[in-house]
């Protein structure tokens, strides 16, 4: 039997990747069978569990991705645009729309906040989303507090709360999509 390159098991593991992310995308985690997923990326079961130990695990680094594919996206454009504004909440105003774009996309919200919290746990979920949104959010609120337009001793509290409203109403239209 034939070892296959690196070349060809970078792509058996993005095949798999590709074909799983489009299935819980659109099927959501539950309904999407080990089966299918190996059909629509052309791999065997085997091949499948050579490169994640379990349904779970599969989901787990799709979803990780996608937070922090939009994580990264919030922070470029934030920075981008604070540094070409006039404006000193223009970055801080731009992290928080690319976040709600994110937020408002019916394939993210399957992944990320219908079927997350069930598939990683409530308190893994949470963990996780708030490792990086307080990040990403503290980061715009202490340039604030660098120019002086935020007390230090409120800067941790606004991120929070930042943080908090932007989940809650990322989670409100995942339950809601039709919601203004």
């Amino acid at each position: 039997m034939a070892r296959s390159t690196r070349e060809e098991t970078e792509e058996t593991r993005e095949a798999i990747l590709s074909s799983a992310k489009r299935l819980f995308e659109t099927k959501g985690y539950t309904r999407t069978k080990l089966t299918e997923i190996c059909a629509a990326a052309g791999v065997t079961k085997g091949a499948l569990f050579h490169h994640f130990n379990s349904k779970e695990a599969l989901f787990t680094e799709i979803w990780t991705d996608l937070q922090t594919t939009m994580d990264r996206e919030a922070a470029r454009e934030a920075l981008q645009v604070g540094k070409s504004s006039d404006d000193p909440y223009a970055g801080v105003i731009e992290g928080c729309r690319v976040f709600l774009d994110y937020a408002s996309d019916p394939k993210f919200q399957q992944i990320v906040n219908i079927d997350g919290p069930g598939v990683l746990g409530e308190a893994e979920w949470s963990r996780a989303d708030a490792a990086m949104g307080l990040r990403n959010i503290g980061g715009g609120l202490r340039h604030l507090e660098s120019l002086g337009l935020i007390d230090p001793k409120k800067r941790k509290p606004l991120t929070v709360l930042l943080y908090g409203a932007l989940t809650g109403a990322a989670m409100e239209l995942s339950r809601n999509p039709d919601s203004p």
